[in-house]
């Protein structure tokens, strides 16, 4: 959009700092995001400004998969078992207590970025690697891969993706 937009600046969606002293100069009357990594982004400078936006506690929830899992687990949703692990090791000892097959996914970045489903333990390495080092915290998540109805292809990664259908009730 920089050659359509009446003024660009190449600022990172996720620089809260810098897209709030931005919008303030600027004085703004709204704050959107073109991609799910800036709505955190978004909603903070909308609450700074006082402009309508989500509250920032409901952004985070609603784009970090953590925060979003622990959310809907504690108004009584029911959820697939989620674990964060924060290293190969940590992984590895939490599927000592788990059933495969598993997703294992960055807790932080855009759509599929980082995301493999893993069927059996000789994958689980590369899997993490491949979300801690998609996500900006370096934070992964552990999930039951609760049913796969086909697969849709490949992604760039070379990680099969999947469409999965839910067997458990959101």
């Amino acid at each position: 959009a920089r050659d359509d937009a009446d003024h660009f600046f190449p600022i990172d969606l996720r620089d809260t700092a810098a897209t709030l002293e931005l919008a303030s100069a600027a004085r703004v009357d709204g704050v959107m995001t073109p991609a799910d990594i800036g709505v955190p982004t978004a909603a903070h400078v909308a609450s700074v400004l006082r402009l309508p936006g989500p509250p920032p506690e409901l952004a985070t929830q609603s784009t970090n998969k953590l925060a979003m899992r622990q959310r809907a687990a504690a108004i009584g949703l029911n959820v697939p078992w989620f674990e964060p692990v924060r290293s190969i090791a940590s992984a590895t000892e939490a599927m000592a207590r788990r059933q495969w097959p598993i997703i294992v996914k960055p807790i932080d970045n855009c759509s599929s970025r980082g995301v493999r489903v893993v069927d059996t333990p000789a994958d689980l390495d590369a899997a993490v690697q491949a979300a801690l080092a998609a996500s900006n915290q370096r934070v992964a998540i552990l999930e039951q891969d609760a049913g796969t109805d086909r697969q849709c292809g490949r992604g760039r990664d070379g990680a099969g993706e999947r469409a999965h259908s839910r067997r458990h009730q959101v």
